[in-house]
């Protein structure tokens, strides 16, 4: 939109256009508007005693809760949000953006309510995702959300009104004697391929640490120290909080037959581990050689040293801090599995009697 020069009166700040009374009254009510939205960003600043440059104006302007687009709000936070976190965490950022942008297109701040994150549901349900993906992709909306209502730009969070559903997963792991079993064929090497050989070292390590496969693949010589695995774990909300893990001799025997491999590579690192997703594969097929029936996995590792962990008389609030959980109720879960575990080797055993 614009006018001629001469249209504009710079001592009332307002239009008028010869013979067009109809088109001067809307013009001079959109710089109504702009000027009204000004003073209310700096009085609201001066309000709450906030400092506001050019930049955070022009950031007010552009994306205030009056107009603006959410979803570019929310892309600018997950620019900042890189900063910080993991590539991972950012990368399903940016996934449920996208969602969110196939769904919305644009989606004001008004807009942020109930009916979107209904719509958003719908669209997830209709696309056929499972329900803890979908899970996933409110949960990343919702942070967004209240990251918005923390600078103010949004005063209600709709997720109050709607409860983000999550379903139970089947959590697997190794009991002792499947345990044994690999530790069995380590003791064999011949027996698998010098590629698997070296999956299956780490990945035994995992069973007697309880690591999580990037803290593993990360591990370097230098975190060992007087008899400690001391690092800082990548899935965590401080990232400068570090962890200490005791090298009992299983974890000692690995470690020194990593490093003394033939086929270690020169680099500072523990294990030369491959992608995530090959080890997966990889332990697949060290199952069925094994004959162990269950879905190994490098999370099955983990679960694996929890569940050993306490058969053998651990208590909880040390596999906390060796797990490094925030919260013990995360670390409740284990025993609840150790729990089951008994209840179906009392029913396996009563059944081989007959009474």
């Amino acid at each position: 939109m614009y006018v001629k020069p001469h249209e504009y009166e710079k001592a009332s700040e307002t239009i008028s256009i010869e013979d067009n009374s109809e088109a001067s009254r809307k013009m001079n009510a959109l710089i109504h508007k702009a000027k009204s939205r000004a003073e209310d960003i700096f009085y609201d600043a001066m309000l709450k005693d906030r400092p506001l440059t050019r930049d955070s104006f022009a950031d007010k302007y552009l994306y205030s809760t009056k107009v603006g687009d959410f979803l570019k709000f929310m892309e600018r936070e997950i620019e900042e949000e890189a900063k910080i976190k993991r590539k991972s965490t950012v990368k399903n950022y940016y996934k449920t953006l996208r969602k969110l942008r196939s769904v919305y297109k644009f989606l004001p701040f008004q807009e942020v309510n109930l009916d979107s994150v209904k719509k958003l549901q719908k669209q997830l349900l209709s696309d056929g995702y499972e329900t803890n993906t979908i899970g996933d992709f409110h949960k990343i909306f919702k942070k967004f959300i209240n990251i918005a209502i923390q600078k103010g730009d949004l005063h209600k969070n709709p997720y109050e009104n709607f409860n983000i559903r999550f379903a139970r997963t089947k959590r697997e792991f190794l009991n002792q004697d499947e345990l044994q079993i690999l530790l069995d064929i380590y003791n064999t090497p011949s027996i698998v391929t010098d590629a698997h050989y070296s999956i299956l070292r780490y990945f035994l390590f995992m069973c007697f640490s309880g690591l999580r496969f990037q803290d593993l693949a990360n591990l370097k010589t230098k975190d060992i120290k007087d008899g400690y695995l001391d690092f800082r774990p990548l899935k965590t909300k401080d990232i400068k909080m570090g962890h200490r893990i005791e090298i009992n001799p299983i974890l000692q025997r690995l470690i020194e037959e990593s490093l003394n491999s033939p086929f270690k590579k020169k680099n500072q690192k523990v294990f030369d581990c491959i992608t995530l997703q090959k080890t997966n594969v990889a332990l697949k097929s060290l199952a069925a050689k094994a004959g162990i029936m269950k879905n190994l996995s490098c999370h099955v590792g983990r679960h694996t040293f929890a569940t050993n962990f306490l058969t053998s008389g651990g208590k909880i609030e040390v596999l906390k801090e060796i797990l490094g959980h925030s919260d013990i109720k995360t670390t409740m879960i284990y025993v609840h599995m150790v729990d089951k575990q008994r209840k179906e080797m009392m029913n396996t055993m009563s059944q081989n009697f007959k009474f």
